[in-house]
Protein backbone atom coordinates (compact mmCIF):
# COMPACT_ATOMS: atom_id res chain seq x y z
CA UNK A 1 0.00 0.00 0.00
CA UNK A 2 1.51 3.36 -1.01
CA UNK A 3 2.34 5.75 1.84
CA UNK A 4 -0.08 8.38 0.51
CA UNK A 5 -2.94 5.87 0.77
CA UNK A 6 -2.19 5.28 4.45
CA UNK A 7 -2.01 9.05 5.01
CA UNK A 8 -5.26 9.61 3.06
CA UNK A 9 -7.15 6.95 5.00
CA UNK A 10 -5.76 8.35 8.24
CA UNK A 11 -6.86 11.88 7.32
CA UNK A 12 -10.30 10.65 6.29
CA UNK A 13 -10.69 8.86 9.60
CA UNK A 14 -9.40 11.89 11.54
CA UNK A 15 -11.87 14.08 9.65
CA UNK A 16 -14.71 11.81 10.79
CA UNK A 17 -13.49 9.46 13.53
CA UNK A 18 -17.06 8.67 14.44
CA UNK A 19 -19.29 5.86 13.37
CA UNK A 20 -19.94 7.08 9.79
CA UNK A 21 -16.24 7.45 8.95
CA UNK A 22 -15.37 4.05 10.37
CA UNK A 23 -18.31 2.31 8.66
CA UNK A 24 -17.47 3.96 5.34
CA UNK A 25 -13.82 2.87 5.46
CA UNK A 26 -14.82 -0.67 6.43
CA UNK A 27 -17.45 -0.75 3.67
CA UNK A 28 -14.89 0.41 1.09
CA UNK A 29 -12.44 -2.30 2.15
CA UNK A 30 -15.19 -4.95 2.02
CA UNK A 31 -16.18 -3.65 -1.43
CA UNK A 32 -12.63 -4.27 -2.69
CA UNK A 33 -12.54 -7.65 -0.93
CA UNK A 34 -15.68 -8.55 -2.92
CA UNK A 35 -13.75 -8.09 -6.18
CA UNK A 36 -10.87 -10.23 -4.91
CA UNK A 37 -13.23 -12.93 -3.62
CA UNK A 38 -15.12 -13.12 -6.92
CA UNK A 39 -11.89 -13.34 -8.92
CA UNK A 40 -10.67 -16.18 -6.73
CA UNK A 41 -14.06 -17.94 -6.92
CA UNK A 42 -13.95 -17.78 -10.73
CA UNK A 43 -10.39 -19.07 -10.85
CA UNK A 44 -8.91 -15.82 -12.15
CA UNK A 45 -5.41 -15.31 -10.76
CA UNK A 46 -4.64 -12.05 -8.97
CA UNK A 47 -1.17 -10.70 -9.65
CA UNK A 48 -1.38 -7.76 -7.25
CA UNK A 49 -3.58 -5.43 -5.21
CA UNK A 50 -2.77 -1.80 -4.44
CA UNK A 51 -5.09 0.31 -2.29
CA UNK A 52 -5.46 3.95 -3.28
CA UNK A 53 -7.36 6.79 -1.57
CA UNK A 54 -10.33 6.31 -3.91
CA UNK A 55 -10.38 2.57 -4.49
CA UNK A 56 -7.96 -0.15 -5.41
CA UNK A 57 -6.03 -1.44 -8.39
CA UNK A 58 -6.61 -5.18 -8.55
CA UNK A 59 -4.40 -6.66 -11.23
CA UNK A 60 -5.82 -9.84 -12.72
CA UNK A 61 -3.83 -12.55 -14.48
CA UNK A 62 -4.47 -13.34 -18.11
CA UNK A 63 -5.61 -16.92 -17.54
CA UNK A 64 -9.01 -18.10 -18.74
CA UNK A 65 -11.00 -14.88 -18.69
CA UNK A 66 -14.11 -13.81 -20.50
CA UNK A 67 -16.33 -10.76 -20.65
CA UNK A 68 -18.76 -12.56 -18.34
CA UNK A 69 -16.05 -13.25 -15.74
CA UNK A 70 -14.78 -9.68 -15.96
CA UNK A 71 -18.35 -8.40 -15.52
CA UNK A 72 -18.92 -10.61 -12.47
CA UNK A 73 -15.65 -9.49 -10.88
CA UNK A 74 -16.44 -5.81 -11.54
CA UNK A 75 -19.98 -6.10 -10.16
CA UNK A 76 -18.93 -8.03 -7.04
CA UNK A 77 -17.97 -4.88 -5.11
CA UNK A 78 -21.39 -3.31 -5.65
CA UNK A 79 -23.04 -6.61 -4.64
CA UNK A 80 -21.13 -6.43 -1.34
CA UNK A 81 -22.37 -2.84 -0.92
CA UNK A 82 -25.95 -3.98 -1.59
CA UNK A 83 -25.65 -6.73 1.04
CA UNK A 84 -24.23 -4.25 3.57
CA UNK A 85 -27.03 -1.81 2.71
CA UNK A 86 -29.61 -4.55 3.39
CA UNK A 87 -27.83 -5.33 6.65
CA UNK A 88 -28.14 -1.64 7.55
CA UNK A 89 -31.87 -1.74 6.86
CA UNK A 90 -32.20 -4.74 9.15
CA UNK A 91 -30.10 -3.28 11.95
CA UNK A 92 -31.72 0.14 12.15
CA UNK A 93 -30.44 2.72 14.61
CA UNK A 94 -27.29 4.80 14.04
CA UNK A 95 -25.16 1.85 12.87
CA UNK A 96 -27.82 0.75 10.41
CA UNK A 97 -28.22 4.29 9.05
CA UNK A 98 -24.44 4.60 8.60
CA UNK A 99 -24.32 1.26 6.77
CA UNK A 100 -27.25 2.32 4.62
CA UNK A 101 -25.85 5.76 3.72
CA UNK A 102 -22.23 4.77 3.08
CA UNK A 103 -23.09 1.70 1.01
CA UNK A 104 -25.75 3.48 -1.01
CA UNK A 105 -23.16 6.09 -2.04
CA UNK A 106 -20.26 3.64 -2.52
CA UNK A 107 -22.28 1.14 -4.52
CA UNK A 108 -24.22 3.75 -6.47
CA UNK A 109 -21.19 5.79 -7.51
CA UNK A 110 -19.20 2.68 -8.42
CA UNK A 111 -21.93 1.45 -10.77
CA UNK A 112 -21.85 4.58 -12.94
CA UNK A 113 -20.64 3.59 -16.43
CA UNK A 114 -17.45 5.64 -16.21
CA UNK A 115 -14.07 4.27 -17.21
CA UNK A 116 -12.04 3.60 -14.08
CA UNK A 117 -15.11 2.70 -12.00
CA UNK A 118 -16.68 -0.73 -11.64
CA UNK A 119 -19.63 0.40 -13.77
CA UNK A 120 -17.19 1.23 -16.57
CA UNK A 121 -15.77 -2.30 -16.39
CA UNK A 122 -19.29 -3.75 -16.46
CA UNK A 123 -20.14 -1.49 -19.42
CA UNK A 124 -16.93 -2.58 -21.24
CA UNK A 125 -17.90 -6.23 -20.76
CA UNK A 126 -21.47 -5.65 -21.95
CA UNK A 127 -20.21 -3.77 -25.01
CA UNK A 128 -17.74 -6.59 -25.69
CA UNK A 129 -20.59 -9.10 -25.66
CA UNK A 130 -22.79 -6.95 -27.93
CA UNK A 131 -20.48 -5.47 -30.55
CA UNK A 132 -17.17 -5.72 -32.37
CA UNK A 133 -14.13 -5.48 -30.06
CA UNK A 134 -12.75 -2.47 -31.97
CA UNK A 135 -15.80 -0.40 -31.05
CA UNK A 136 -15.75 -1.13 -27.31
CA UNK A 137 -13.13 1.44 -26.23
CA UNK A 138 -14.43 4.40 -28.32
CA UNK A 139 -18.04 3.79 -27.25
CA UNK A 140 -17.02 3.43 -23.60
CA UNK A 141 -15.06 6.70 -23.78
CA UNK A 142 -18.13 8.51 -25.18
CA UNK A 143 -20.39 7.04 -22.48
CA UNK A 144 -17.83 7.90 -19.78
CA UNK A 145 -17.46 11.46 -21.02
CA UNK A 146 -21.24 11.95 -21.11
CA UNK A 147 -21.72 10.75 -17.54
CA UNK A 148 -18.72 12.75 -16.31
CA UNK A 149 -20.05 15.90 -17.99
CA UNK A 150 -23.44 15.49 -16.29
CA UNK A 151 -21.71 14.87 -12.94
CA UNK A 152 -19.51 17.95 -13.50
CA UNK A 153 -22.59 20.13 -14.12
CA UNK A 154 -24.21 18.76 -10.95
CA UNK A 155 -20.96 19.30 -9.00
CA UNK A 156 -20.68 22.93 -10.12
CA UNK A 157 -24.34 23.50 -9.24
CA UNK A 158 -23.82 21.96 -5.77
CA UNK A 159 -20.72 24.11 -5.28
CA UNK A 160 -22.60 27.29 -6.20
CA UNK A 161 -25.77 26.66 -4.17
CA UNK A 162 -24.22 25.00 -1.14
CA UNK A 163 -21.88 26.60 1.34
CA UNK A 164 -18.98 26.12 -1.09
CA UNK A 165 -18.42 22.39 -0.53
CA UNK A 166 -16.15 21.24 -3.39
CA UNK A 167 -16.19 17.51 -2.52
CA UNK A 168 -18.20 16.29 -5.51
CA UNK A 169 -16.27 18.55 -7.89
CA UNK A 170 -12.95 17.15 -6.64
CA UNK A 171 -14.21 13.57 -7.10
CA UNK A 172 -15.48 14.31 -10.63
CA UNK A 173 -12.18 15.95 -11.60
CA UNK A 174 -10.25 12.95 -10.24
CA UNK A 175 -12.50 10.58 -12.22
CA UNK A 176 -12.01 12.66 -15.37
CA UNK A 177 -8.24 12.63 -14.92
CA UNK A 178 -8.25 8.89 -14.29
CA UNK A 179 -10.38 8.18 -17.37
CA UNK A 180 -8.93 10.63 -19.88
CA UNK A 181 -5.52 11.90 -18.80
CA UNK A 182 -3.50 8.70 -18.82
CA UNK A 183 -0.03 8.41 -20.25
CA UNK A 184 -0.01 5.87 -23.09
CA UNK A 185 3.63 4.99 -22.49
CA UNK A 186 4.78 7.15 -25.41
CA UNK A 187 4.52 10.46 -23.60
CA UNK A 188 1.01 11.16 -24.89
CA UNK A 189 -1.95 11.67 -22.61
CA UNK A 190 -5.22 9.84 -23.06
CA UNK A 191 -3.65 6.66 -24.35
CA UNK A 192 -5.15 3.21 -24.25
CA UNK A 193 -4.96 1.33 -20.95
CA UNK A 194 -2.80 -1.80 -21.00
Amino acid sequence: MPWYTVVSYGLLWLHDPGLLGSVTLLSALLHEAGHVGMALALGVPITGVTLYPFGADIRLGYGLRSYRKDMAIAAAGAVVNLLLLLLGLGLGGPTGMCLLASNLVLGGMNLLPIEGLDGGAVCRSLLGLMCDGKRVEPVLRIISFGFLFVLWVIAVYVLLVSDGDPSLLVIVCALFASAFLRDDGKGRLGGKRE
